[in-house]
């Protein structure tokens, strides 16, 4: 199994423990890669789906069943399959709302996402040694950024956050100042603000760019503006992109 049918497993299949999966899950390290990257994926989905359901939902299904014409009774694995899809929409609304709860201010746009997305995405980077470099390169370029292959090898982690008003990129990243977290947002600007201080005491660096903004989060300790600075000579913005 090469390691582009590994990953197409995974998609499909990422719970499969046959003899074959458990081997190629430690055949080397993209491997190992790949399949720490789709278990940190699959333990995110399980939890945006692990929704409580509505108190007395379950009672309410059950009586109103009771009050059914005898011949109008759902069969029980009809009444399991109405009970898994109001589940199901109960979990896909509470997802939406997530989504739509965003500030629309810049810095508290990014103390919300930072607060939301921070420490776990920050834990799921230390997991993996390095960012699919072509996953990264293809999130990048959708949203019209082009980064050299040495910033991309620094990177743990790059993942499509939302900006003010659409997608962008959550990025972690190995410095000399050890690991940081940088957002770069293509549709939003920074104000007059060149530090946000944030909740639990770090501190976001935003600066403007050609096409939208970067935030670098880090402690207060971390040169941040120059380590800003140098990540934007990494960094290039190809003309006539449309976001």
């Amino acid at each position: 199994m090469n390691l582009l049918e590994f990953k197409r497993k995974l998609m499909t299949e990422p719970a499969e423990a046959s003899p074959e999966m458990r081997a190629a899950r430690v055949q080397d390290k993209d491997f190992k890669q790949a399949a720490a990257e789709s278990d940190a994926f699959e333990a995110l989905l399980k939890d945006a789906l692990d929704v409580k359901p509505p108190e007395g939902l379950a009672e309410q299904i059950i009586q109103n069943q009771s009050m059914q014409p005898k011949g109008n009774r759902w069969t029980r694995p009809g009444f399991f399959a109405v009970a898994a899809a109001v589940m199901l929409a109960v979990a896909l609304t509470s997802f939406n709302l997530v989504q739509q709860e965003a500030p629309a201010n810049y810095s508290d746009h990014l103390a919300w996402h930072w607060d939301k997305h921070g420490d776990e995405r920050m834990a799921m980077a230390m997991r993996v040694a390095q960012a699919d470099p072509n996953d990264a390169k293809a999130v990048f370029a959708s949203l019209g950024l082009e980064v050299t292959d040495e910033l991309i090898g620094s990177m743990r982690l790059v993942k499509y956050c939302h900006d003010l008003q659409g997608e962008g990129a959550h990025i972690v990243l190995n410095s000399v100042q050890g690991p940081i977290t940088l957002y770069y947002m293509p549709r939003a600007q920074a104000a007059n603000q060149t530090e946000i201080q944030l909740p639990d005491g770090m501190l976001a660096h935003a600066v403007n760019v050609e096409r939208g903004s970067l935030a670098l989060i880090a402690a207060p300790e971390v040169n941040a503006e120059t380590l800003v600075d140098n990540i934007q000579d990494e960094l290039s913005f190809p003309p006539g992109i449309s976001l």
